[in-house]
């Protein structure tokens, strides 16, 4: 079985305020789908039965921060942006794997630890239907 490290990893943020490659100096992307549940336990069951209901998804995405060269993302990624967000775990080359997520931003992070290095951290949640899965579309 193949061993795959996040080193190739791709990230694209796009949106009206324009495109931004995000990956270079990534650190970390954590991508979560859920969805929620519904109690359908009826009669005499003994046991709680669910149903699915509404699907999520959320992303994190964490890089080395760039002070002033690293402004383009910023500026494009707004607190409240809407936009897409396209993501290839093994990197953007023909037949590997990549997911295309409409999301908003709801947060960005810049913990200032006294003797390490400036780590920014995007947070998104999903904004509508994915156009396709990172876990089962590849192109």
């Amino acid at each position: 079985m193949a061993t795959y490290n996040g080193d190739e990893a791709y990230a694209r943020w796009t949106s009206s305020a324009g495109t931004v490659v995000l990956t270079g100096n990534q650190r970390g992307l954590d991508f979560e789908q859920t969805t929620d549940t519904a109690d359908h336990t009826g009669g005499t069951a003994n046991t709680r039965r669910r149903k699915a209901t509404i699907a999520d998804f959320s992303v994190e995405f964490e890089a080395l921060w760039e002070g002033t060269s690293g402004s383009a993302a910023n500026v494009a990624i707004t607190i409240g942006g809407e936009g897409t967000l396209e993501i290839a775990p093994l990197g953007s080359a023909t037949g590997r794997p990549k997911g295309v997520y409409p999301v908003v931003c709801v947060g960005k992070t810049l913990p200032m630890p006294f003797d390490d290095v400036l780590i920014q951290t995007y947070s998104f949640e999903a904004n509508g239907d994915p156009v396709s899965d990172v876990f089962t579309t590849v192109y």
